[in-house]
């Protein structure tokens, strides 16, 4: 009995391993079968050829940046505010507000040395005060949009392509303000959009066939216009104009596909 219990046990055995050992096997051929079908397509497509093939990279990237706080608020030798944007107030200064949110962004190849991305920008701000007396946050400058970015790239026979870049960005601004600040609608903040300039370099790193690990900096300059006001009764009072310095360094990293 116990004899035919392990030989029964090992028939069982095999056959878990060889229906596995099969399954994989299935699975693989599946696999490969859809890569001989990708490969001929890329072959044999004559658009994909002349437009697309070493032309198009799709990625996405997560970002972290610090503010240029070439105008941040400084303190007089006995705690009172010097100077800021906007002195004495909520608006003296800002604190970064990280998004680490992975965006898309494009890259096509005119040719091997000169390319044109596309990607999402986003920046946000909490408005602090530096007056040591009242430490406190009207709330948040947030903008997005869409950048365009010229790209001269320097290919060569290392892993290795360095690449810098010249471009646009067009932020959509707005103010996300705190409830308590905004009082049922009584104060407002205006933040006009704006373009911002940026400066890009990077490299990116063949780590797999059609697969890249980008890393990159990129100087974001622009400013935003802005009007503070009051409504009362449905009537516009008390407007206040200033400017929201938004000069920024930005670090990118980021994986893409090459096609």
């Amino acid at each position: 009995m116990k004899k035919t219990r392990l030989i029964l046990a090992a028939l069982v055995t095999m056959t878990v391993v060889l229906t596995a050992q099969g399954a994989a096997a299935a699975e693989g051929g599946a696999l490969e079968g859809l890569q001989q079908s990708w490969d001929t397509f890329r072959t044999e497509n004559e658009f994909y050829n002349q437009f697309v093939a070493d032309r198009v990279e799709v990625g996405l990237r997560i970002s972290r940046f610090t503010f240029d706080h070439s105008r941040k608020v400084t303190h007089n030798p006995d705690g009172s505010i010097a100077g800021g944007y906007t002195s004495g107030v909520s608006t003296s200064d800002m604190d970064e507000e990280q998004n680490y949110f992975p965006y898309l962004y494009f890259l096509y190849k005119f040719t091997p040395y000169v390319a044109l991305q596309a990607a999402w920008e986003t920046i946000e701000g909490r408005t602090l005060t530096l007056d040591k007396a009242d430490p406190h946050s009207d709330g948040n400058v947030v903008g997005e949009g869409l950048s365009l970015t010229a790209i001269g790239r320097y290919p060569n026979e290392t892993p290795f392509t360095p690449y810098a870049g010249i471009g646009l960005a067009w932020m959509r601004m707005g103010f996300d303000e705190d409830p308590s600040w905004y009082a049922h609608g009584l104060r407002h903040m205006d933040i006009d959009d704006t373009t911002a300039l940026l400066l890009s370099l990077g490299c990116s790193v063949e780590v797999h066939k059609n697969v890249e690990l980008d890393v990159a900096y990129t100087y974001f300059q622009a400013e935003a216009d802005n009007q503070f006001y009051l409504r009362v009764g449905g009537v516009k009072q008390g407007a206040h104009d200033w400017t929201y310095p938004l000069d920024s360094h930005f670090w990118h990293i980021g994986v893409k596909y090459l096609f």
